[in-house]
């Protein structure tokens, strides 16, 4: 269901939480007969309100809310500083820079900037009939930009940074141009994307704090290289809204304006800033298999570590399912019928609940049953819980067309990011994609065909994802 707040000092005109994507049987929040399982925690909404109320003590909202402890606390609860204009609330027990009462958990080497969006960037007008001139939104001037809006959609720009990094949006700043406040946008709406055959997500949307009043002109041509993460350039009219629950990474992003002060004008803006952090990382987009095209991370020999959470689908029983990562060739199994005619496979979310780059895919062969042997395969990433699943590589095995021979049950495996475990080399396939260089937070196995494609069975005794943790 959806909870709804009302109240002098609500902070309004906000949607917090995510639908669940996509809202369909495909989704892994799907339970059947039309019915999801919720994004958003009836403990969520509370844990801001008892916060805002006074209750800031871990152990006494934790008292209040008995299935609080089940949530991160820095990433699945409001805090009363979502909820409420006046909430101060520091007290979410999360150790990162900024912001102390919404922070990212486990951020990975980067830095907080001003802007994502560099003087480099690349922009496309949105829904405009007159363009050519968007860089001007982030030449980091008030030299201001215009646009016609042609009503297809709401009006705005994208944004590729040229520095190619993952990064985190927490507010949007806007600039006030030299003249006509009619032309002021007075809402937004802030999307994102992890590459451009990805679907757009909105991060946040609303009013802008100077719909009711519009603040003093800019000059035009004025210098913006005073602002940092924290403030505006200093002495210049400008708002900014906050979104300090975003926790998810993007590659591009979307700038929509839904509304001008006076409908009919013009869209006018001197420049827009997208404060935030930026996650360091080589941007080169057509990497070797080498680790050497990376500055910074860990390459590991499967990002699905011990004490990652695994859960199947597709599977009328299964036996044992976190066998299919557990580092030994203690067999998976996946027994499916008629009755369930896929897809099949399983999720992962990494034990250490940090972006990663899969590079690679290994799978080592069970004890028997060579018709049960997974062939062709098909792996998807997403950035949280609440996103849709992108596609990273699908296809066949090199084993398809001749089986490997069998490991016995009980052994554990010793791999690297380069290798496969020495002493199974030849009883495993792998397929390696090194031009992917987008980054995700969990992962989808789909066992799309097995040797015998009318077997019931999927079996294997292990499955890598060698990659870089971020």
């Amino acid at each position: 269901g959806n909870y709804f707040m009302a109240g002098g000092s609500v902070k309004g005109g906000q949607i917090l939480g995510k639908f669940p994507q996509p809202l369909s049987p495909e989704s892994p929040s799907w339970i059947g007969r039309g019915r999801m399982i919720p994004t958003t925690s009836w403990d969520a909404v509370w844990n801001g309100v008892s916060e805002w109320m006074g209750v800031q003590d871990s152990d006494e909202l934790d008292w209040i809310l008995p299935n609080r402890f089940r949530f991160d606390k820095c990433t699945d609860l409001f805090h009363d500083k979502d909820l409420f204009t006046d909430g101060l609330c520091t007290c979410t027990g999360c150790d990162t820079p900024y912001p102390t009462h919404q922070p990212t958990p486990q951020l990975p080497p980067g830095e907080w900037v001003a802007s994502i969006l560099d003087k480099e960037a690349t922009g496309t007008a949105v829904a405009c009939t007159s363009s050519g001139w968007e860089y001007r939104l982030f030449d980091q001037s008030t030299e201001k930009w215009g646009c016609d809006m042609t009503g297809e959609e709401a009006s705005g720009i994208t944004v590729l940074p040229s520095h190619g990094m993952m990064s985190i949006a927490k507010k949007l700043r806007v600039y006030a141009h030299n003249n006509c406040p009619d032309c002021d946008a007075v809402s937004y709406v802030v999307s994102g994307r992890v590459d451009a055959s990805s679907p757009w997500i909105e991060i946040a949307s609303g009013d802008l704090g100077w719909r009711d009043a519009a603040q003093d002109r800019n000059a035009r041509g004025l210098p913006i290289n005073l602002s940092t993460y924290e403030i505006e350039h200093p002495g210049y009219s400008a708002t900014e809204v906050e979104f300090w629950g975003n926790t998810n990474a993007y590659l591009e992003y979307k700038v929509q304006f839904p509304e001008v002060r006076v409908a009919g004008s013009q869209l006018q803006a001197a420049e827009i800033e997208l404060p935030g952090y930026v996650m360091w990382h080589d941007p080169t987009t057509s990497p070797t298999a080498s680790p050497t095209a990376f500055s910074s991370g860990e390459f590991v020999n499967t990002i699905f570590e011990l004490g990652s959470t695994l859960s199947n689908f597709g599977c009328s029983s299964n036996r044992h399912g976190s066998r299919a990562i557990n580092g030994d060739s203690e067999k998976w199994v996946c027994y499916h019928d008629a009755a369930i005619p896929g897809p099949h496979g399983f999720i992962v979310s990494p034990a250490r609940n940090r972006m990663s780059i899969a590079k690679k895919l290994r799978v080592y062969a069970h004890n028997n049953c060579y018709k049960c042997d997974i062939v062709s395969y098909k792996l998807d990433g997403r950035i949280d819980a609440n996103s849709p699943w992108i596609e990273i590589m699908s296809g066949d095995f090199d084993w398809k067309d001749s089986p490997a021979d069998r490991i016995p049950r009980g052994n554990n495996f010793f791999s690297t990011y380069e290798s496969a475990d020495p002493d199974w080399i030849n009883q495993t396939t792998e397929v390696q994609f090194p031009s992917n260089m987008v980054a995700y937070l969990e992962y989808r196995f789909i066992a799309t065909e097995t040797r015998e494609p009318n077997s019931n069975y999927i079996q294997a005794a292990e499955i890598e994802l060698p990659g870089i943790f971020l």
